[in-house]
């Protein structure tokens, strides 16, 4: 026998496995249509991301409705940016912060952990826009 162990909350789990439960039942007719699982607000962003992770893309909106799904969408490319963000930064300071360090090591980089160019260099175009960093121009 193998075992899988599910390393999620079993309350978010079990909020799961009941709405999963009840929508087969409905679709042999034996009730109604279950409404979208009620999750304590404490628990409602771990919930999100246990949907998100079970349940990718639009299938989500199964057990969160097309709103929620907008909102978690939004706070994850929020999330998103800041994380190039902070990246970008970590980044220029491993390189060397009082040395020169042209934009295309800085890409290379963070390409090679997972950030797109475009998300590199619109990063670097923010920070440098908000002061955290300067850039001069090679002649």
């Amino acid at each position: 026998d193998v075992v899988t162990l599910i390393e999620h909350s079993p309350y978010c789990f079990g909020k799961i496995l009941d709405f999963l439960r009840v929508k087969h039942l409905n679709s042999l007719g034996l009730c109604g249509e279950p409404s979208r699982p009620s999750v304590c607000e404490h628990k409602r962003d771990m919930f999100e991301t246990v949907v998100r992770y079970y349940f990718p893309g639009e299938s989500s909106t199964l057990f969160m409705g097309i709103e929620n799904m907008l909102v978690a969408n939004v706070l994850m490319n929020e999330a998103r940016k800041n994380s190039v963000y902070d990246a970008t930064l970590v980044t220029i300071r491993n390189l060397g912060s009082h040395t020169e360090t042209h934009i295309n090591t800085i890409v290379a980089d963070l390409v090679s952990q997972g950030y797109a160019e475009v998300e590199v260099r619109n990063a670097v175009s923010y920070l440098a826009n908000e002061g955290h960093i300067y850039s001069t121009i090679d002649e």
